[in-house]
């Protein structure tokens, strides 16, 4: 994996194994995230490993240095237990976060032979911990969008996914989970996305 950052122009890091080039999968990596974590820029990327098809977590914090070799970059094991499903050769899998407390979610369709549940995890920032995922929907996920918003004095983690063909939505309360308190004007205007998504 590459990375690709901007410092008066863009450079491209060296290549750094995490295990996700295969002939037969198109698309291993998911919508990504970005926060300002107090002066440091952080992205990460969901993707799914091909050793295992395991979903992984791919860091990329801003360089001290300022240079784009990608020094820093880092991966992590989300699960080791509900590997990725895949879909037109299309890892099903994205990440939301919430831009005060850096906490992130990320989402997946599992890929077991009776059906392919939806599950989903989290970590604080610098997200090189996950905690052990959950079943948030039975049935067969195929395809999964999600993201963090304040509503009604709530935190919702929103989620669009399409079971079997049916197109789904639903939310689930996280306010509990974050340590900030809700405020007005808490996310910025703008959205960030990284990497390909299949929706």
């Amino acid at each position: 994996m590459r990375t690709l950052r901007y410092s008066s122009g863009w450079q491209l890091s060296t290549e750094i194994s995490c295990a996700t080039n295969s002939s037969n999968l198109q698309h291993v990596i998911g919508r990504g995230i970005y926060y300002l974590d107090g002066s440091t820029d952080r992205c990460c990327v969901p993707f799914s490993r091909h050793t295992d098809n395991a979903p992984g977590a791919w860091m990329v914090p801003e360089d001290s240095n300022g240079d784009a070799d990608g020094t820093n970059d880092s991966d992590a094991t989300i699960d080791s237990t509900y590997d990725v499903y895949y879909r037109n050769s299309t890892a099903v899998i994205c990440m939301a976060v919430d831009h005060v407390s850096g906490k992130a979610y990320v989402m997946w369709g599992e890929n077991v032979t009776d059906g392919e549940d939806l599950r989903r995890s989290d970590a604080s920032s610098p997200w090189s911990s996950w905690a052990a995922s959950t079943e948030e929907e039975a049935g067969t996920c195929e395809r999964i969008s999600c993201n963090v918003y304040p509503r009604n004095g709530q935190l919702r983690l929103a989620f669009l996914w399409e079971d079997n063909g049916t197109i789904k939505y639903d939310e689930v309360d996280i306010t509990s989970e974050t340590a900030p308190a809700l405020t007005a004007g808490r996310f910025p205007d703008q959205n960030y996305y990284i990497g390909p998504e299949k929706v």
